[in-house]
């Protein structure tokens, strides 16, 4: 057999072998752009001062911190401020009682690597759906999603309750029922709204606008509610080119910053 017959073979074989470079790059910028975002979120974060409900999830977090397993009261109240049941508070106490921090700006750090959580319970809810090859960018998406990019950097209760149950997806998906069950009551002590509504509102929302082919036009209309929304909105689209995943991912951190350098100079909150 010639050299000219298996010169087109010897080409076919080393082309993928010939894209691992550039697709290893193109990971290292993405993840480093990523994660450069966050620490310049979170740098900035550190000087904005509470915002809405945060002063008061903070104080149920102290009541944790003290052994007190009473819900917290405002001074003249009769009822608890909280009307879910207070898991998050109790996970964000326990972890500062055995850092044994409890400063405001503490507490927020605390919260911001709970928020990291998000990542793989992201990923391996990409990967199950949809392979392997896309599931990294598919977290990244989700993480860098304008509503929930922002809310990584306040102590609210919505990305580790949207955390959960997208957790317990991922174990069902990968036929960890299980798993998937126990985490699934573990969501209902997070946030029951967040757990239980909002990921029947994300169903309707994805078999009804799953037509669109793309996540571009994300409508954010009371995006604290639609979390879970955004989250299977991104994470179980059907696969797009690397180009266009790539926009996306690009369009979301934009935006996330955007949202997130608002929230700092307090012109509007989620």
């Amino acid at each position: 057999m010639s050299a000219a017959a298996v010169s087109p073979a010897r080409e076919d074989s080393e082309g993928p072998a010939a894209t691992k470079p550039s697709r290893r790059r193109t990971h290292t910028i993405v993840v480093g752009l990523t994660v450069l975002a966050a620490a310049l979120a979170l740098r900035y974060s550190a000087s904005m001062p509470a915002r809405v409900d945060e002063p008061y999830h903070v104080k149920q977090i102290e009541v944790f911190y003290r052994g007190d397993c009473r819900m917290y009261v405002p001074p003249g109240g009769v009822y608890p401020f909280l009307a879910m049941l207070p898991g998050y508070h109790a996970v964000v106490a326990a972890i500062a009682r055995l850092l044994e921090v409890r400063t405001f700006s503490e507490l927020r750090l605390i919260h911001f690597g709970l928020s990291l959580l998000l990542l793989p319970a992201a990923y391996f809810t990409a990967r199950a759906a949809l392979g392997r090859e896309q599931a990294w960018l598919r977290a990244l998406q989700c993480f860098c999603c304008p509503p929930i990019f922002a809310l990584c950097f306040v102590v609210y209760t919505d990305v580790f309750a949207l955390t959960v149950p997208l957790a317990s997806l991922a174990c069902c998906l990968g036929g960890r029922f299980a798993a998937g069950g126990l985490l699934g009551l573990a969501a209902a002590a997070m946030l029951l709204t967040v757990a239980a509504a909002g990921f029947d509102r994300a169903t309707l929302a994805f078999l009804t606008l799953t037509w669109l082919g793309t996540t571009l036009p994300l409508a954010l209309v009371e995006p604290r509610y639609y979390l879970p929304t955004y989250a299977l909105l991104v994470l179980l689209r059907p696969p797009d080119s690397t180009r266009h995943e790539l926009t996306q991912w690009a369009y979301f951190l934009t935006l996330g910053l955007a949202l997130h350098a608002i929230h700092v100079h307090g012109r509007y909150f989620l």
